[in-house]
């Protein structure tokens, strides 16, 4: 299964059925069970039996984007308000939830596994450094840090909560992978 964009369109293609037009915007992850996600002016849910769903947006906020979807169905992203944006993560049982931040005026959730650990990036206290970060629903949001620079980003996780990214060193000298 292959998701992306089209000129303005957002699609959905597997080898089978080629390509199927999901509507405007960009379609950014795809799980097992076929459930698509992306954006337009919001967040949004595809499945070929239910069609596409707008997650709608945090309160007050004026458009959202949804980056991953996991294997049970959880979607997670940002929600924009102005020049701030927070990490949200969306459930159909409970629909859109504010993950918060580290401190700042900005986060964005990019990763989730069946488990529900949603991982991400937020600026710190202040808008001075950007620290990736793990959230789980028992333990809320957790600064990852860095390897001794300002600067982190979660790339990815895997199934047993495992977290992959990048990091500044020391002096922001240069750029490290970390897990």
């Amino acid at each position: 299964q292959v998701v992306g964009r089209s000129g303005p369109r957002a699609f959905f293609w597997t080898e089978a059925g080629g390509m199927v037009d999901i509507g405007g915007g960009e379609a950014t992850d795809v799980n097992n069970a076929g459930q698509v996600v992306g954006h337009e002016a919001n967040a949004f849910l595809w499945t070929r039996a239910g069609g596409r769903i707008d997650l709608g947006t945090l309160a007050g906020d004026e458009y959202s984007a949804a980056y991953a979807v996991s294997e049970t169905g959880q979607v997670v992203g940002e929600s924009y308000r102005g020049s701030s944006s927070h990490a949200f993560s969306w459930t159909q049982a409970g629909g859109m939830v504010d993950l918060g931040t580290l401190g700042g005026s900005y986060s964005s959730a990019i990763g989730v596994n069946e488990a529900g650990h949603v991982i991400g990036y937020s600026y710190t206290s202040g808008d001075t450094a950007v620290h990736a970060f793990s959230w789980t629903h028992a333990g809320g949001m957790i600064d990852l840090g860095t390897l001794g620079g300002s600067n982190s980003g979660a790339n990815a996780l895997n199934g047993a909560g495992q977290v992959v990214g990048s990091s500044s060193t020391v002096g922001d000298a240069a750029t490290h992978a970390f897990l």
